[in-house]
């Protein structure tokens, strides 16, 4: 931001730099939260990607507890693959909400200025014209030189974090998070579940973003022993 500030002659005062940084912090924790969960619910009913994720992390931090530097936790790249499978059936904000700023042509469809427009950001990335066993959890899809996705780059299709010029500028800070967060319980702790009432599957709920309801995590249990 500071670069940016200073590069094109436009620049932002102190106070709309320090509160751009605080929105994009404080935004990014509840959201991030939430994507950590569906990933723990995910890995948990999927043992076969939480023990490759454990051994991948084993691997990679040794005898660190987390990583102990950037490019040690950009090496986990199955926690981001986790990650990036989970926000793709359960992103935190499966609608967003716009505003024509001009009159426009999308397809078929004239939008004039002022309409406002609901993104649905999921749709394409759960339609199995673009996505194999798109209803499936497969985090090897977004692996180099899978061919899950063989129709549109899973980039393209999958848009957590929106997409354009509005794409949220958090979204290298949220998933060097969710890698540190994902390589630290793989590392270090076993995963159990206390199960919803009855068995039933968590509930999404949608207020201003979309979180998970009637289930619970737990993560316990030191594998050395702590």
């Amino acid at each position: 931001m500071l670069l940016g500030r200073d590069g094109d002659g436009s620049a932002l005062s102190a106070e709309e730099v320090v509160g751009n940084v605080y929105t994009m912090l404080v935004a990014s924790q509840d959201t991030t939260a939430n994507s950590l969960a569906w990933t723990i619910y995910l890995l948990h009913t999927h043992p076969t990607a939480w023990y490759r994720l454990v051994e991948k992390a084993r691997h990679i931090l040794a005898d660190e507890t987390v990583p102990r530097d950037l490019e040690q936790a950009r090496s986990l790249t199955f926690a981001e693959a986790c990650a990036q499978e989970t926000m793709r059936l359960r992103p935190v904000a499966p609608v967003l909400f716009l505003e024509a700023v001009q009159d426009t042509q999308v397809g078929h469809v004239r939008v004039t200025k002022g309409t406002t427009v609901s993104c649905l950001m999921r749709r394409a990335a759960v339609d199995e014209t673009n996505v194999r066993d798109a209803s499936e959890f497969r985090p090897v899809r977004w692996l180099a030189g899978d061919k899950s996705m063989e129709t549109s780059c899973p980039k393209r299709v999958s848009m957590p974090f929106g997409a354009g010029p509005r794409l949220c500028p958090g979204r290298y800070l949220v998933m060097l998070e969710m890698n540190l967060v994902l390589g630290m319980l793989a590392r270090n702790f076993e995963l159990l579940e206390i199960a919803a009432p009855n068995g039933a599957v968590p509930e999404e709920v949608l207020t201003f973003t979309a979180a998970r309801s009637g289930h619970r995590s737990l993560v316990a249990g030191g594998l050395d022993g702590n």
